[in-house]
């Protein structure tokens, strides 16, 4: 019974979408670069839920109507359709030579008034970025088969990033750009407090937050140089969970990235006279589970091997580790 319920309610929303009645809308998606200038002859595609195809496997999925139109002088793409929900998505890909892709949020109509969708006629932003100069970078993705494993809790293990390994003994590294250490109490998923601090072994390295939305945006993810100054000398990510409650926390995000300051040295008055740039895309994550007095590690990074050289935009045609394959810039 419950079951030719289920089945009953899948085929009533499938009927009431396609019953759904469509009303007109118009919009506009201004393409511009980072610097407003406004980018004409672009491509741009855009797309509206349509109906909800219950073919298939699983309960079905929605059925958009795409529409293409080309940018203007004036960075201009205006389309004009109807829509059931008045959701809609809009897309440039291929983008234009010389400039990176990029992802911006559905966007969505406020109301019908007078058999119109409304606001009249709002504008999208899409920007682009420039490819402007990119370089040979050590880029890595330390996750899954190659998360790190560290040696223990309770001790703070450096790891070399030109290297891409611990420092020895544990590994052939020979600089700690990074401490890495574990607080680590654990009984089982339910039951667990533990901790990772991520630190340097000089005293005037540092890093910068710098949260961003993992959904959108450009696929430059971060600024094209590292900042010169503003870098804190500690990352702490927790994990937990309560046995009573069952609730897990973590600080951890997807939405978090990083710049890195290393191998820093200064003169007698405290003025930088060298250093080396990384950046990290996503936060450094950790993991205990199925790991005795040990813990996983998994981020993924970006070294500049060149002193001073602050320039973090990444050639993934030109990757220094040559068995890694990174494709975001």
């Amino acid at each position: 019974m419950i079951k030719k319920t289920i089945i009953l309610l899948v085929i009533s929303v499938s009927l009431a979408s396609c019953e759904e009645p469509s009303f007109p809308l118009k919009f506009s998606v201004k393409v511009t670069d980072e610097e407003d200038n406004p980018l004409p002859d672009v491509p741009v595609s855009s797309g509206t839920f349509l109906y909800w195809d219950r073919s298939g496997d699983g309960f079905g999925k929605d059925v958009w109507s795409k529409e293409k139109a080309r940018t203007g002088e004036d960075g201009l793409a205006v389309f004009e359709f109807a829509s059931k929900r008045g959701d809609i998505g809009v897309n440039v890909f291929p983008p234009p030579e010389g400039y990176y892709p990029t992802t911006v949020p559905n966007y969505q109509f406020e109301k019908v008034e007078n058999g119109r969708w409304t606001p009249e006629n709002p504008v999208i932003d899409y920007v682009l970025k420039k490819k402007r100069n990119p370089i040979p970078l050590h880029a890595a993705i330390l996750l899954g088969g190659s998360a790190l494993e560290l040696p223990s809790a309770g001790t703070a293990y450096g790891f070399d990033l030109l290297e891409k390994d611990w420092v020895a003994p544990h590994g052939k590294g020979r600089h700690s750009d990074l401490l890495f250490f574990l607080e680590r109490r654990y009984e089982n998923v339910y039951d667990l407090d533990c901790a990772l601090t991520v630190s340097f072994s000089n005293a005037n390295d540092g890093f910068i937050e710098v949260p961003r939305s993992e959904k959108y945006g450009s696929f430059m993810r971060l600024d094209y140089l590292a900042p010169e100054s503003g870098y804190q000398p500690v990352i702490k990510k927790t994990m937990s969970a309560d046995p009573t409650t069952k609730k897990r926390a973590t600080n951890i995000s997807s939405e978090m990235n990083y710049f890195l300051r290393l191998r820093t040295k200064i003169d007698q008055s405290g003025n930088i006279t060298q250093a080396n740039y990384s950046k990290v895309h996503g936060d450094f994550r950790f993991d205990v589970i199925n790991s005795k007095d040990k813990g996983y590690l998994s981020f993924n990074y970006y070294f500049n091997p060149t002193p001073n050289d602050r320039n973090l935009e990444f050639d993934p045609k030109k990757n220094l580790f040559p068995a890694e394959r990174v494709t975001e810039p």
